[in-house]
C-alpha cells in the first residue's frame, strides 16, 4: 500500500522506524505485552466500514478515481 507518491517515503519509514522499534520492542517484552502489526488484516473491517453509513460512505470512496485525470 502506497500511501505518498514519494521514492525516498519508505526508505525513510524504515530509517525512522529503526530509531524506535528496538526500544518499543523491549518496552513490551518487559510489561509482558503483544504487540500489534503494522498493518491491519485485510479481512476485517473498520468499525466505521461495518455500520450502514460507514458502508455507504465507503462505496463513495470507492467509487472515487484514485489519480483524477
Amino acid at each position: 500500500m502506497l500511501i505518498v507518491d514519494d521514492e525516498g517515503a519508505e526508505e525513510r519509514l524504515i530509517e525512522f522506524r529503526s530509531t524506535y522499534e528496538p526500544f518499543l520492542t523491549g518496552l513490551a517484552e518487559y510489561l509482558l505485552l503483544t504487540l500489534p502489526g503494522w498493518l491491519p488484516s485485510p479481512l476485517v473491517l473498520d468499525n466505521w466500514q461495518n455500520s450502514p453509513r460507514g458502508r455507504s460512505a465507503k462505496r463513495l470512496v470507492d467509487a472515487v478515481p484514485s489519480k483524477p485525470a
